[in-house]
């Protein structure tokens, strides 16, 4: 029988490489056949650690040839160049799968404006980019999938 669920031949790109919810969701990817790849959140050492002790879980899970790439999500120019890369060294990105989040758990009144733009860019510019970025590519091939992970923290 044919795995009806095969993602064979298709390259995955999961954003926010270093939370669970993007790990279980490129883990998954890979056991189902795609190659997948990876950004962080951040321009961190710490994500790039993370990021490819995921890599190496989809590895052994099959996913073959895939990338990790260190980016701050919400600096639009190194993801385009981040997404650039991987296209060329991996191929077409077929799956976009934004999982970057993050959390100031400060109550508003307590908040400034600072809080804000982070929370902003960290939230929506880190899925507006990839999104973007991604979907210029995927638009010209008439094909293309996003997903987007969203949390509910805020209804607390």
């Amino acid at each position: 029988m044919v795995n009806m669920f095969s993602l064979k031949g298709k390259h995955a790109l999961v954003t926010g490489a270093t939370g669970p919810l993007a790990r279980a969701a490129a883990v998954a990817l890979a056991e189902a056949g795609a190659t997948v790849s990876l950004m962080t959140l951040d321009a961190t050492q710490k994500d790039e650690v993370a990021a490819n002790s995921i890599l190496n879980e989809c590895w052994s899970a099959g996913s073959q040839n895939g990338q990790s790439k260190t980016v701050d999500l919400s600096n639009y120019a190194a993801v385009e160049a981040a997404v650039a890369s991987l296209e060329s060294q991996v191929g077409p990105i077929d799956i976009l799968v934004n999982a970057a989040h993050s959390a100031n758990i400060k109550p508003v009144l307590e908040s400034t404006v600072d809080d804000w733009k982070n929370e902003l860019d960290r939230n929506a510019t880190a899925v507006f980019s990839p999104t973007l970025a991604v979907g210029k590519h995927m638009v010209p091939r008439g094909k293309g999938r996003v997903i987007n992970f969203v949390s509910d923290l805020h209804d607390r």
